[in-house]
């Protein structure tokens, strides 16, 4: 769809339907040491003929508002246009073959939502290779003696996932494993951690799919003067500071945060049996409820029950009741 409404100082928007590619989206990043921007490619298949159609005609009314605004009355012959063909730009990349592109950026990071247009805020969620819907503006530019139409990139609608694109080729399909020649059985390697690198966060995938995240994660000696994991968070005064972590602590992360889980699990399930949750308190709920109305064992009956990510945790619950306000020391 154009934004053109005849008025020769606007440029032209459209919504491109896409798969995007080398997806500097969540970092700004420098091209051959220009200004940092957020940037996509778009990658739109020659089959695609309306949206194709679309893209040149806002291209067209670009070129219109230049000719009115930056190149004196005239469209030069020699003009530099986003759209380009990548069998002939990118011939050894697969992505881009039988398919059009073109590049989009902008120095503000673009808003990323889901189809529900929810904001997406896990990098891995988004990224090269997935299917888009892209909004961009195209504007006329002058640039010493060069002229041309440029794409300014404004926000992303992630509509389905894709393959993902590294834009390079992986270490994993160039190497192969090597053996320790003191391997244990039980040790704890790489490979055994759910966990995820990206946008300089290391993600930690817990059982039930949500994730941790440890920002600008380093490897750096501690204050014993060990290697250590360490990361940027807030510490009990609230102050962003560079903070120290190891395995025990880490182990501690995810089963409280799966403990959580668990109870949040449970709660929906109370909600859905018509109980209702006035407070909850770390591992405990508090429930209001008419006299007989509910029995203790009911309710324990539906905090017991094992979610389908957490099939064979051994769960066990305890409950009381009574008429009066109840502390616990």
């Amino acid at each position: 769809m154009s934004d053109n409404n005849n008025n020769p100082m606007r440029t032209t928007k459209i919504i491109i339907p896409c798969r995007i590619s080398f997806a500097y989206i969540w970092e700004p990043k420098s091209i051959n040491g220009s200004e940092e921007k957020y940037s996509v490619s778009c990658i739109i298949d020659k089959s695609d003929r309306q949206t194709l159609a679309t893209i040149e005609e806002a291209i067209e009314a670009a070129k219109e508002n230049g000719k009115n605004r930056r190149w004196g009355g005239l469209i030069p012959h020699d003009l530099k246009l986003p759209l380009r063909d990548g069998d002939i730009e990118r011939p050894d990349d697969e992505a881009y073959e039988n398919a059009m592109f073109l590049n989009a950026s902008s120095k503000d990071a673009p808003q990323i939502v889901d189809r529900k247009v929810k904001p997406i805020i896990n990098p891995m969620d988004c990224r090269s290779g997935d299917y888009c819907n892209v909004s961009v503006t195209f504007y006329p530019y002058r640039y010493n003696d060069t002229y041309g139409v440029a794409a300014a990139l404004g926000n992303i609608q992630k509509t389905r996932d894709g393959d993902r694109l590294a834009g390079r080729t992986s270490a994993a399909s160039e190497f192969s494993v090597i053996k320790d020649t003191d391997d244990n059985e039980g040790v704890l390697t790489d490979d055994d951690l759910p966990d995820y690198f990206y946008a300089n966060t290391l993600w930690l995938v817990l059982p039930s799919g949500r994730k941790l995240a440890y920002i600008k994660p380093r490897l750096q000696p501690n204050r014993f003067g060990r290697m250590a994991v360490t990361f940027e968070g807030l510490n009990a005064v609230n102050k962003w500071v560079r903070t120290e972590t190891y395995s025990g602590k880490l182990v501690e992360n995810i089963t409280q945060a799966t403990a959580r889980d668990l109870l949040v699990e449970a709660m929906r399930r109370m909600e859905l049996a018509g109980l209702e949750i006035v407070a909850h308190v770390h591992d405990e709920v508090i429930i209001e409820s008419t006299i007989g109305k509910t029995t203790v064992e009911e309710v324990c009956s539906i905090m017991n029950q094992n979610p389908p990510w957490a099939e064979g945790f051994p769960l066990f619950s305890a409950g009381y009741k009574g008429v009066k306000f109840y502390y616990k020391d």
